[in-house]
């Protein structure tokens, strides 16, 4: 199985999006993952024909959303937290906390809200928009709802890779799950556990054959135990991110 991947496409920005419909993928791959930041869950039906291109190029397309993608009012913090399974096509599924079965492999997928440190909850709180952007019941998400949202995901994580009985496993996760996947400025960022969780310990004693992950804009790629990590992230082409961008980024399993 050929499984290209991809994350952070921010296809609500419109340079984006008519990139990545003209240009942004060579289809190459049976199966697309999508780590993230990708689409709002609200609006999935404002990017119909960047799921029609999913559909009609890949035999099966797996969205697990970012922090971006649920932007917008919820009526419970549980909404963000409940595993999620959407069909946006036959073959095109959105996945928070949900296992999807293709072939003999496992793909594991989970947002994996970040675990912020006490000693930087002030400065992640007034930084990231999340915490203006993401409300439920007409109040704003809080970093004690963001750190519960972390546990729930990593023991759904803990739990799905133990149970799996399949040949093979991939866990997609938006948020980095290691701070040797960060560039050198990042790890000391006084906002760092905001994007990143060090997941390092479990990771290297798990049989997790690959991981797929996004949020960071910076695609890093490296190996804990026997796991490999990858990440294709676009970032805002208005910014002038994206230039490890690759429209096709694949691995065979």
């Amino acid at each position: 199985m050929i499984v290209q991947y991809a994350s952070d496409l921010h296809l609500d920005y419109g340079q984006n999006y008519e990139y990545v419909l003209n240009k942004g993928f060579e289809e190459e791959g049976n199966v697309l993952i999508l780590a993230g930041d990708v689409a709002n869950l609200v609006a999935l039906r404002t990017y119909r024909l960047f799921w029609d291109l999913c559909s009609s190029n890949f035999e099966k397309t797996i969205f697990v959303p970012g922090n971006h993608d649920y932007y917008g009012e919820w009526d419970k913090v549980e909404d963000l937290i409940e595993p999620i399974k959407i069909s946006i096509r036959p073959n095109v599924t959105c996945c928070n906390n949900e296992v999807v079965r293709v072939g003999d492999t496992d793909f594991i997928c989970s947002t994996l809200w970040s675990n912020i440190i006490p000693e930087q909850a002030a400065a992640v709180n007034s930084t990231l928009l999340d915490f203006s952007e993401i409300t439920f019941d007409g109040k704003r998400i809080t970093v004690d709802d963001y750190v519960a949202m972390h546990k729930e995901a990593v023991a759904f994580l803990q739990e799905a890779v133990a149970g799996s009985d399949a040949k093979h496993i991939v866990v997609v996760t938006h948020h980095v799950p290691s701070f040797t996947l960060c560039r050198e400025d990042h790890k000391n960022s006084p906002i760092a556990s905001g994007f990143v969780t060090e997941l390092g310990n479990w990771i290297a004693d798990s049989r997790i054959d690959y991981w797929v992950y996004g949020h960071s804009h910076t695609s890093i790629e490296g190996s804990i135990g026997k796991t490999k990590f990858v990440s294709n992230q676009l970032g805002y082409l208005a910014l002038n991110e994206g230039e490890d961008y690759s429209p096709c980024k694949t691995f065979l399993i």
